[in-house]
């Protein structure tokens, strides 16, 4: 069944198109409605992205922003109300009034925000209408992180968040201050201006590490993954419910792989000495089934814990000379027999 569902977003192709082997795509449609509304999906994100957390691969320097995902005409075909406003809270909410489907300047469409972490996982994902603004939508995402831990309260309270221009607004940055978040959101020329023709009276101008924010480019390219599914690079779903819940198994998703690729990768330093998978600095991988510092395997596998600058490399002339060794013999060309000549006396200055 989820297979079903995934070959269904992933191609973007009807539900009636779904390939027999699947069964009825009425079948398919009503679980995946049915996880959608009940929250299944979000249960299985929380799950998983609590035991990352847990085994220290959760990067708690956040990166926010959204994307535009064009609306198709099946996914309009629909009766919305647009005074419903875009600011809701919770974003596992019932269906918005509008459907999470807005007008802007190129025509329909439904936007997708999302907070994710240094490593491209999503951790909470909220949608609006194509129009909303980024900047309304950044407390319902604040107020929906929740990761939860073994002991204790879940956590809620990130080291740092990084965002756009869009993001710089004194209630945010006054936010964020409050509860000790690292604010790296840069300000754009408007209230830099407004603040040198303030004078004295003007404030400070905010804290802002340069080097930190090009990391930003984290959900850049996690919104790059979510669109290689073409059913959610356009909008073909009528509800919001069942589209924020594709988005949401997309995540599920890259983070199974990603901790899968942390689980199946082991680093071993040049002292023969494993370190976390998730400093990598002057590293390479090992083979799994060799321990750091054993004698025990093929020589391919022995040199796996030898520095790199302690591998006798083999000569060149030495290498040449083995080569031309190895090269079989040419044989000499073999030169046919001409005509016989009528005339011997003739063919003889020929």
């Amino acid at each position: 069944m989820v297979e079903a569902i995934i070959d269904r977003y992933r191609t973007g192709i009807a539900w009636g198109d779904l390939p027999e082997v699947f069964g009825p795509w009425q079948t398919v449609w009503t679980w995946h409605h049915r996880m959608a509304t009940d929250g299944t999906w979000d249960q299985v994100l929380a799950t998983l992205t609590a035991r990352a957390d847990a085994a220290g691969k959760v990067d708690w320097s956040l990166s926010v922003d959204s994307t535009i995902a064009r609306a198709h005409q099946h996914a309009t075909n629909i009766t919305r109300l647009t005074g419903a406003s875009s600011n809701y809270k919770n974003s596992t909410a019932p269906e918005p009034l509008n459907h999470g489907i807005g007008r802007s300047r190129g025509g329909l469409s439904t936007k997708v925000h999302q907070l994710v972490d240094g490593h491209e996982l999503a951790l909470v994902i909220a949608i609006t209408a194509g129009q909303a603004g980024d900047s309304p939508m950044f407390w319902p995402l604040l107020t929906e992180l929740r990761v939860a831990r073994a002991a204790g309260r879940p956590r809620t309270r990130p080291d740092a968040v990084r965002g756009d221009k869009v993001y710089s607004s004194p209630a945010i940055r006054a936010h964020l201050h409050e509860r000790g978040i690292t604010a790296v959101i840069p300000e754009p020329a408007d209230q830099i201006g407004h603040r040198k023709r303030s004078g004295p009276r003007g404030d400070r101008p905010p804290a802002f590490d340069a080097d930190d924010y090009r990391h930003p480019n984290v959900v850049e390219r996690g919104f790059c993954h979510l669109k290689q599914w073409r059913g959610l690079a356009t909008r073909y779903d009528k509800l919001a419910t069942t589209y924020r819940a594709a988005t949401v198994l997309n995540a599920v998703i890259a983070v199974i792989a990603w901790s899968k690729h942390l689980s199946d990768t082991r680093w071993v330093t040049s002292s023969g000495t494993d370190n976390p998978a998730g400093q990598r600095d002057e590293r390479r991988p090992m083979s799994p089934s060799i321990a750091p510092g054993s004698s025990v395997g093929s020589p391919t596998q022995r040199r796996s814990a030898v520095p790199p600058s302690q591998i006798p490399r083999p000569d060149r002339q030495s290498t040449q000379r083995s080569q031309q060794q190895q090269r079989p013999p040419q044989q000499q060309p073999t030169q046919r027999p001409g005509p016989a000549c009528a005339a011997p006396g003739l063919c003889q200055g020929r």
